[in-house]
């Protein structure tokens, strides 16, 4: 089994879809060359090659390419270095981080250690693609999309005049993907395959092929025995705790064949351990879709684990060498062959405490980017409206998750005790300052009656359910419900902007309404 190393650049803007976060009226773009973007290229280029073959040697060719001998590793963004080219991996979860500005260092909080948060802090903001550096994780800060503003004017019957927004990656970015290959025949062959597109043609690559994007260029092709994201990686025999990192979207199925997101007991036979567990975990969810283009119809959506995410696993023994090789090359999970399940346990993961950013270096591409079309006031008003519109569904779909995945813990509180806070927030819920106020009293009233109680169970789940209400009160929904795609953008208006200061109090408000209810109904029909 060898891997082969793909560097690529993008020659003109390149946009693939990503259509879990797409809506009408703008189409946003994956930042990443997804796996199967590359398996879909290489096939094309088969084919154009292979053609006079005939059909069977053709099909066969093609079957080789989507067998589990060859697997197509997401290609991420990398960056300039005074070493050459430097590769990144998606930012890694798990960390908070204080609301002030600092420039250069800044300390951030591992949550995964404890489980704790300090009241007051957030998310930590860490990009999209980051690179460990002893105790600090060096994140990009400028890898910036682009859009344009388009027009559909309507020349077919029954469609509408309609404005519409596209985002892309601007031309010029390097980035750097893997081809895990089994058969030592079939490597030579991908190998060869790629080396004549790099020597005398080009990748056309996601959307638009027909509209001037996606054009790529293959830059370099190198041989290696394993993947740049392992030197991030643990090695040798390993003892708990260790946490793993997705580096790729990933689930798994249990042996019913449900999404069970990580299914213990095949991780733990995998792994040769005993007892695993999951301590903690920093996570969010993604819906991967998709597009069968021979088919012209869409693939079932299927919930991941957002890559970035982690898990704290204790388990009883220790992970041998060669097991902690195989999982780094296999994966875990499902579609492991187009890039998804792609893990790591991550080197030294309890002594990051700093993050820093840094920027790619711009380097001359001779190509001009273009610019967001100028846009006047009544359309900058006309899109903040449907760009609300857009925000108020993204939200109540992320809401459902989040409330399915945090549900309110009411332990053994009294129902006078949940309506108490139910009332306050229903009664306030259009003057949230008022409601927010309420509630800080009464929890803080709450927890001194049960400590003077001296009750040390009714301490504990009063104590929880009120982290819980900070939680939603004290921080900005979009990292709540997005983490770091709250800093992103809906038809070109940051997300935090879309709404006012008072209508993102006011759905906090909401928010909390919404999980009390939820729990309520979860217990009334669970008995």
């Amino acid at each position: 089994m060898k891997y082969l190393r793909i560097q690529l650049k993008n020659i003109e803007p390149l946009r693939i879809s990503d259509d879990s976060v797409s809506q009408s009226g703008q189409t946003e773009t994956l930042t990443f060359i997804p796996g199967s973007s590359m398996r879909g290229a290489l096939i094309a280029e088969i084919i154009k090659n292979e053609k006079m073959k005939g059909a069977e040697e053709l099909q066969k060719s093609i079957d080789e390419i989507l067998s589990d001998k060859v697997s197509f590793i997401n290609a991420y963004p990398s960056s300039y270095s005074s070493d050459g080219i430097k590769e990144l991996i998606p930012s890694v979860k798990g960390f908070y981080e204080d609301k002030q500005e600092v420039k250069g260092k800044k300390p951030i909080e591992n949550v995964l250690k404890t489980g704790e948060v300090e009241e007051g802090k957030k998310r930590a903001g860490l990009g999209r693609y980051c690179y460990p550096d002893g105790d600090t994780i060096k994140y990009l800060s400028n890898f910036n999309l682009e859009a344009d503003l388009k027009i559909n004017i309507g020349r077919e019957a029954g469609i509408k005049k309609n404005v519409f927004r596209i985002q892309y990656i601007p031309s010029g970015r390097i980035f750097t993907g893997y081809i895990k290959v089994e058969d030592e025949v079939l490597f030579d062959k991908i190998k060869d395959t790629l080396s004549r597109i790099k020597e005398h043609d080009s990748l056309y690559l996601g959307n638009g092929k027909w509209s001037g994007l996606g054009h790529t260029e293959i830059i370099d092709i190198k041989e290696c025995d394993s993947t740049d994201a392992e030197t991030f990686a643990e090695s040798g025999n390993l003892k708990a705790p260790q946490y793993m990192m997705l580096l790729s979207h990933g689930t798994m199925l249990n042996q019913y064949g449900e999404n069970v997101g990580i299914d213990i007991s095949s991780l733990e036979t995998a792994l040769g351990i005993k007892n695993l567990k999951i301590a903690l975990a920093s996570s969010s969810v993604v819906d991967v879709r998709g597009f069968n283009r021979t088919w012209k119809t869409h693939v079932p959506s299927v919930k991941m684990y957002e890559m970035g995410s982690m898990f704290k696993l204790e388990f009883d023994g220790e992970i041998q060498k060669d097991r902690v090789k195989k999982l780094y090359d296999d994966g875990i999970g499902i579609r492991k062959n187009e890039g998804f399940g792609r893990v790591i346990f991550v080197k030294n993961y309890d002594d990051i405490k700093f993050k820093e950013a840094f920027r790619i270096e711009e380097r001359n591409t001779g190509i001009e980017h273009s610019k967001d079309t100028e846009l006047t006031a009544d359309d900058r008003s006309t899109l903040k409206v449907a760009a609300k519109g857009i925000l108020r569904k993204k939200l109540n779909s992320a809401l459902m998750d989040y409330i399915n995945s945090n549900p309110l813990n009411f332990g053994k509180l009294k129902r006078s005790q949940i309506g108490t806070i139910r009332s306050i927030a229903s009664l306030n819920q259009f003057n949230p300052d008022e409601a927010v106020k309420q509630l800080k009293d009464y929890m803080e009233h709450s927890e001194k009656k049960a400590d003077d109680m001296k009750v040390f169970s009714g301490t504990k789940d009063v104590k929880s359910l009120n982290k819980q209400i900070r939680t939603v009160i004290n921080n900005d929904v979009p990292e709540i419900l997005f983490g770091t795609k709250g800093q992103e953008t809906i038809l070109g208006i940051p997300v935090k902007d879309i709404y006012d200061e008072t209508e993102w109090k006011q759905f906090r408000i909401q928010m909390l309404l919404e999980m009390i209810d939820h729990s309520n109904r979860k217990e009334k029909y669970n008995g």
